[in-house]
């Protein structure tokens, strides 16, 4: 059954909907039923003090609260098996796991269970691209609405980067106020593999996988499950649908094999030229920086060299967006203008201006070995010669540090001593001993700071990319980088 007939039927049944978890997906989810007359139930495992505590969504847990929702607060996987005797459907907020006792205990019960995400696409009918990898994701799907900009298209760009799908769809009805005047044309849509593993008739029109480096390891106990989560987005496409994937990335490879889709492949790999559709980046630094596009036939350069992206890493969320952006009928011009007028994200390879004059880089936004390793490689290869601080820590995810090792070893004569931070601190130490590299730990990322402030001299270069998930002295990354830049304004006099 799609989801509006299952949304009309608890409606009609005077069924109640049950959101597990209130995070930001859970609560936009309760506002759409509100506006739509559906009955809400919601479960939350933190207890009421614990939520208040985070201080995140008050005023919203308010407000619904006080037009009907129930919420229930300590809510464990028996708890919430008593939360679906009025319950029709259940939506699951992605900070829950499937492998959750909640999600047992409630997956042992008849009743069908979907994702925000999922539940929000299958009640829109504009067509969608959906972005999903392990880095890159949140540049690439800004790209892309940026370029739908250029070209005087109304998109909508939401998802995993900070927007719930649902929050644009109106409610039930003929009477439903419309939530964005005018109504998006396109929708640009950023998915983890937390919101893909409850999907299961997703269908995007475009969808796109950048990579797939160890990440969320914790949650899905592999890599080939972390792969499959991922794979779920593709799952439904037919030849009619686009498939936009990395050819250097090998899980890409494998799962372009197995695809109903059109497949059209991007990256740096020479043998993409016998492809018929496909983007191929030419990057060496400075001397060549563009993208050779073949689709359907006909060919197109973009120049790169004004665009203020970057490093390699950024070459292929560029190739990934122009390609897709290409597939959805955007004009080459409104994106060639793109590429000139695109700002950076905050907190991805950002500069920070300090009294003292220094060269600091804030990649908070860097919560994996993968990322950290190439933010690195970026900042060595643009300033060839001159020294870098690294900062590194937090809480460390379960995986390898060895590519970043590897990294560092490389470029031992132009690496300062390691800045190490955070609750996973005397982790990375650990394997910066084992990799014969010198090393500092500060308690906090106050202290860190000091000590690179102390280690910093001439043209040397710091550059803070935890590597780590930011939970352990942060609510988010944001938070993590907006505290280092008011450090280092405060410490680099």
């Amino acid at each position: 059954m799609e989801p509006r007939e299952v949304l009309n039927s608890l409606r009609e049944n005077n069924r109640a909907l049950l959101i597990v978890g209130l995070g930001i997906s859970g609560i936009e989810t309760a506002k759409f039923c509100l506006r739509s007359g559906i009955s809400v139930i919601a479960a939350e495992r933190t207890s009421r003090e614990d939520f208040i505590s985070k201080g995140k969504f008050l005023a919203e847990l308010a407000e619904i609260e006080r037009q009907g929702v129930q919420v229930h607060f300590g809510v464990d996987g028996e708890g919430a098996a008593g939360l679906v005797e009025r319950a029709g459907l259940v939506v699951m907020s992605p900070g829950v796991s499937f492998e959750s006792a909640i999600a047992g205990a409630l997956r042992r019960r008849p009743l069908p269970i979907i994702g925000e995400l999922e539940l929000g696409l299958g009640l829109l009918d504009q067509p969608s691209v959906v972005v999903t990898g392990s880095n890159g994701k949140s540049t690439t799907v800004s790209l892309l609405d940026h370029f739908a900009l250029q070209a005087g298209i109304n998109s909508f760009l939401c998802g995993n980067v900070g927007c719930p799908v649902i929050s644009a769809v109106p409610g039930l009805g003929s009477d439903a106020k419309v939530t964005r005047d005018p109504a998006p044309e396109i929708l640009v849509v950023e998915a983890s593999s937390y919101q893909l593993e409850s999907c299961s008739v997703i269908r995007p029109k475009v969808g796109v996988l950048l990579n797939l480096t160890e990440n969320h390891l914790e949650r899905h106990g592999s890599m080939q499950r972390y792969f499959e989560a991922k794979a779920i987005l593709f799952s439904n496409q037919q030849p009619g649908d686009y498939a936009v994937l990395n050819y250097d990335d090998r899980w890409c490879r494998e799962l372009g094999s197995r695809l109903k889709a059109s497949v059209y492949w991007f990256g740096t790999d020479p043998a993409l030229k016998q492809q018929r559709s496909c983007a191929l980046i030419n990057y060496e630094g400075g001397a060549c920086d563009e993208i050779f596009l073949e689709i359907d036939g006909g060919r197109e350069r973009y120049d790169l060299h004004s665009s203020r992206l970057i490093g390699l890493h950024n070459r292929y969320n560029l190739a990934a967006a122009i390609l897709s952006a290409r597939l959805l009928g955007v004009r080459a011009e409104a994106i060639a203008a793109g590429l000139r007028s695109f700002t950076p994200l905050e907190h991805r390879l950002e500069f920070v201006a300090v009294p003292s004059g220094a060269a600091v880089i804030n990649d908070s936004k860097s919560t994996t070995v993968a990322a950290a390793v190439a933010a690195f490689r970026c900042v060595d290869q643009i300033y060839p010669g001159r020294r870098i601080i690294c900062m590194i820590g937090g809480l460390a995810k379960a995986g390898s540090w060895q590519g970043l090792m590897t990294a560092f070893k490389q470029r031992a004569g132009y690496l300062k001593p390691i800045i190490l931070f955070g609750k996973d601190a005397g982790i990375l130490a650990a394997h910066c001993k084992a990799a014969g590299l010198p090393h500092l730990r500060g308690a906090n990322l106050s202290s860190a700071v000091e000590l690179a402030r102390a280690q910093t001299e001439g043209d040397d270069i710091v550059l803070f990319t935890p590597g780590c998930a930011s939970f352990d002295e942060f609510l988010d990354f944001e938070e993590r980088g907006r505290c280092f830049k008011k450090l280092v304004v405060e410490v680099f006099r």
